[in-house]
């Protein structure tokens, strides 16, 4: 048994930290620490499956998604949110969660994967749709995509091993993170007009 393996609740946890932090916090700052955490809980979860090196790929590129959205956010303010709104996001945040670990064993089974792979992926593709859900900011909207796009990342890597979707899904996250960059910058200019 390898390290991954032993530890494998591990990036669940955080999958699930990190994905609530995505959802709360109006800080661009930690919300793009947590999409950093979060790509290296990915890529500890796609080594489950596939090779090292080549899961590596999920936590290079997930930075870099990262860090081409951190390039427009110098001048971002956080909104400020009313504690109805922060409640509201909580409590569906509980629900969701508790459905997700309510879910049968017998779906785990019929996709034969491992549960910390079956709950990880889970978590990332309900949380990526919640976060999706619930915003018009465009930076937590392009978040919340490469969330749910991380969740199937998990999933399809489990089930599948090819160089060439992995390529794919880079090239995809990739142009996500700057048409993401594209609507950030052009909102801000049309908040200075």
């Amino acid at each position: 048994m390898t390290f991954l393996e032993t530890y494998a609740l591990v990036p669940v946890v955080l999958v699930g930290m990190t994905s609530l932090v995505l959802l709360f916090n109006p800080n661009w700052r930690w919300t793009l620490l947590a999409v950093a955490a979060q790509y290296l809980a990915v890529a500890w979860l796609v080594g489950l499956s596939w090779p090292v090196g080549l899961a590596a790929i999920k936590l290079v590129v997930g930075w870099m998604a990262g860090a081409v959205l951190s390039t427009v956010q110098a001048d971002a303010d956080a909104p400020s949110e009313p504690l109805s709104g922060r409640l509201f996001r909580l409590i569906v945040a509980a629900l969701l969660l508790v459905v997700i670990f309510t879910l049968p064993s017998s779906m785990r089974a019929w996709l034969q994967v491992t549960q910390p792979v079956f709950l990880g992926a889970i978590i990332l593709t309900g949380m990526g749709l919640l976060q999706v859900s619930m915003t018009a900011n465009p930076l937590r909207m392009v978040l919340g995509l490469l969330t749910f796009l991380a969740g199937f990342e998990v999933l399809y890597a489990a089930l599948q091993f090819s160089v060439l979707v992995a390529g794919l899904m880079a090239a995809i996250n990739l142009g996500l993170a700057l048409a993401g960059t594209y609507l950030l910058s052009t909102a801000q200019q049309k908040e200075r007009e």
